[in-house]
């Protein structure tokens, strides 16, 4: 076991992550959620097929790292218009579109933007193949891991509510444990793909950078997507956290994180910085040592190691 990890508080918390229904796929884990994912193995192989076009945008991150964010900065750009799209970030989620991938994606409407919590190796070959534009989001582990707990615990159903504390769930993070695996494997496998397919373009959007220069990075996102930057200002605007807050929220109510009840204000929460109201001393300065550790000699991580402390 990993110095960075509490072997005593672990053993506590996989008896809490039993109580998910959830099953491993390549060593990640994976929860069933109720007319979300069904079986994995069998999405997992429409995926690697699905067909893709050269024109389809890949919006990927890990799990609570501004995901809903980044779908509607995209939409808005690709659109060239300042309005909420009217459709649900899950219904783009390859992992969620069980064995109708190919299907449900051509199903959606031009400009076709594709979402994704997967690491690189489970996408489709046809990312690669045809070159298709991928923007990733990043942001502090710290504050990633918070936002996480902070929606796991808020679910409705028992069978995908984390149940535990939030020490417990830490521990699960730092081992790799919890659903979706690991956070440091999956930054570090894109950044592994990006160098190995340099000919796929990969817009890196962090999220920090986008809280303190919003309308500067969105218009670096309009040049990569090949589109003018003059809404730049005026996208900045309208996907600010409050307005964000509204318009998401609302289009929540009636998406797959209805499983969140009267909690749905956790969908979007824009904080930064917020681990320090979760962290102890000395939980942070494990998590520290583990990246250090893992993340040594990664871009990725020396983006993100400011924010961190």
């Amino acid at each position: 076991m990993a110095s960075f990890v509490n072997a005593e508080v672990l053993e506590r918390a996989r008896k809490k992550l039993e109580l998910i229904e959830s099953t491993l796929f390549d060593g990640i884990r994976f929860a069933y959620f109720d007319g979300l994912v069904k079986d994995v193995d069998e999405t997992m192989r429409h995926i690697s097929k699905a067909k893709l076009r050269e024109s389809d945008v890949l919006s990927c991150g890990y799990m609570r790292s501004g995901n809903h964010w980044i779908f509607e900065i995209v939409s808005m750009i690709l659109t060239q218009n300042v309005q909420f799209s009217k459709e649900l970030l899950e219904n783009s989620f390859l992992e969620f579109l069980n064995d109708k991938v190919d299907q449900l994606l051509e199903a959606l409407p031009e400009p076709k933007i594709i979402t994704s919590h997967l690491r690189p190796n489970y996408l489709p070959t046809e990312v690669v193949a045809k070159q298709v534009k991928v923007v990733y989001i990043l942001r502090n582990p710290k504050d990633t891991l918070v936002s996480w707990y902070e929606m796991s615990t808020k679910y409705e159903q028992d069978n995908v509510r984390f149940q535990g504390t939030w020490e417990e769930f830490l521990e699960l993070q730092l081992a790799g444990e919890y659903l979706w695996g690991s956070w440091f494997d999956h930054v570090l496998a894109w950044e592994k793909f990006m160098s190995d397919n340099p000919e796929v373009p990969v817009f890196v959007a962090q999220y920090e950078k986008l809280k303190e220069q919003p309308a500067d990075v969105i218009r670096d996102l309009c040049r990569f997507l090949g589109q003018p930057d003059t809404l730049a200002e005026q996208i900045a605007t309208a996907t600010s956290f409050d307005n964000m807050k509204a318009g998401t929220e609302e289009k929540a109510k009636t998406g797959p994180e209805k499983f969140i009840g009267e909690d749905a204000h956790v969908v979007v929460r824009g904080l930064v910085k917020s681990w320090k109201t979760r962290f102890t001393v000395e939980q942070s300065e494990r998590f520290n040592k583990a990246f250090e550790e893992k993340m040594a000699g990664s871009e990725l991580g020396d983006r993100l190691r400011k924010y961190i402390y």
